[in-house]
């Protein structure tokens, strides 16, 4: 990530979940907690960035992963029970029949109907075998599965977090959900088959869905966390001039009152490509 101006912290320390100091004034103020991630947007920007980052720091190989979605056949609105069944199907079944799996991450994804799913991407230790997504049905148990390889997905993290953030339109307008004025774009998806094709998303639409305290993702314990370090653009270039650009946005803003203006640029590169 580049940006015009670096971040030097902030003016506040947090005390508790529910008191933090002003270290201005060293005032004690109270956190206004909201009910919803989507009334802290900053707080919804962050968690689907780190999930982001998270993912491509261990999905480095798309040839040695697999993409699986779990449903269920009724309205599972309990994401305990989603998970607790998720343990059940992963240690008992699935790692027993393809022990070459090496980690694993799992997401929860909310539907407009008030349903959960559960986006599972398996990293095996080398390349990923062929899945019959009956077998997967079978061992799953509980609803409709859809297994896909990612073979030709540049950025497997920017393409699994926008399933947490955009809404499809068909789904929105399935679950009653106005979509004439609403804002939207198209992005590419993996169909059944592995390959991208182009789908109408509602920008932002799912995050209504997510209540407040729920741990969207989880991840086996051999996972590692991105590694953050600071630099020039400059030595930031040097460091990814032979690896492959594989996603980037740039980002505007000013602050007409006080003249202040930024431009963040994220880029993203894939070094074994």
């Amino acid at each position: 990530m580049y940006s015009t101006h670096r971040s030097h912290g902030g003016v506040t320390r947090k005390i508790n979940k529910d008191f933090y100091v002003d270290t201005r004034s060293g005032e004690l103020k109270e956190f206004h907690h909201n009910e919803k991630r989507i009334d802290d947007k900053k707080s919804v920007a962050n968690t689907i960035k780190n999930i982001r980052n998270f993912i491509n720091a261990n999905v480095t190989d798309a040839r040695k992963c697999k993409f699986i979605t779990l449903t269920y056949a009724e309205c599972m609105r309990d994401t305990k029970k989603v998970y607790n069944d998720f343990g059940n199907f992963y240690k008992k079944k699935l790692k027993k029949a393809y022990p070459d799996i090496d980690k694993y991450i799992a997401v929860l994804e909310p539907q407009a109907r008030g349903a959960w799913h559960l986006h599972l991407i398996l990293i095996f230790k080398f390349r990923a075998p062929f899945i019959d997504n009956e077998e997967i049905a079978k061992m799953w148990g509980h609803g409709f599965t859809n297994t896909r390889k990612l073979d030709n997905c540049d950025n497997i993290g920017a393409y699994l977090s926008g399933y947490l953030g955009d809404l499809p339109i068909d789904e929105a307008e399935e679950a009653g959900i106005e979509t004439e004025y609403a804002p939207y774009k198209t992005v590419e998806v993996i169909d059944e088959n592995g390959k991208s094709v182009p789908k109408k998303v509602i920008k932002g639409g799912r995050l209504h869905f997510y209540p407040k305290g729920v741990q969207i993702m989880r991840h086996s314990n051999n996972c590692v966390k991105p590694s953050v370090n600071y630099c020039t653009n400059e030595e930031a270039e040097l460091q990814v001039a032979f690896d492959e650009l594989t996603h980037e946005v740039t980002k505007s803003i000013t602050d007409t009152d006080t003249g202040f203006s930024n431009i963040t640029n994220y880029r993203s590169y894939n070094m074994i490509r």
